[in-house]
């Protein structure tokens, strides 16, 4: 009986199956990991994005009405760019856990040109949790750096 038990070959497909999907359900839950680590990233970016294109509306009317010039506003523009990305983060706070959608605003670099290319930058540093990464030591957090451009176009 036990030799038969041993030196069988009945069930040895199901060993492998079981190794298999053991394999398959670690690979699918590093690719959600990845998926929802590229989500958090894409909606961050987006925020950013959203918050230099509200900042290029901030123009020097006084320069507008004296001179005809196209400029920025570098205070206004800088304060909408800070006021546009907390209001554009907040609902973000949720999903992605450590995320203070102030903090993130006030600590963000805000770069106002008024030069012959008028623009708005906007770039900060963002701290997302690693669930499955952490795990295999990548750490704790991943750092994500994100930058957005807004350029004013006119005469």
């Amino acid at each position: 009986m036990i030799g038969r038990f041993l030196f069988g070959e009945r069930g040895s497909v199901s060993v492998q199956g079981i190794l298999l999907l053991g394999t398959f359900v670690l690979v699918l839950a590093f690719v959600a990991e990845f998926g929802s680590l590229r989500a958090k990233t894409l909606r961050l970016q987006s925020a950013f994005d959203r918050a230099a294109l509200a900042a290029t509306g901030a123009i020097d009317g006084v320069a507008l009405a004296d001179r005809g010039e196209l400029r920025l506003d570098a205070a206004a523009a800088e304060a909408v760019a800070r006021e546009y990305l907390a209001a554009n983060l907040e609902p973000l706070e949720g999903s992605i856990p450590g995320l203070t959608a102030s903090r993130v605003a006030i600590a963000a670099q805000v770069g106002v040109s008024s030069a012959s290319v008028r623009s708005v930058t906007l770039s900060g540093v963002v701290d997302l949790p690693n669930g499955l990464l952490a795990i295999v030591g990548v750490g704790p957090t991943t750092t994500h750096r994100i930058e957005s451009q807004s350029v004013l176009e006119g005469p």
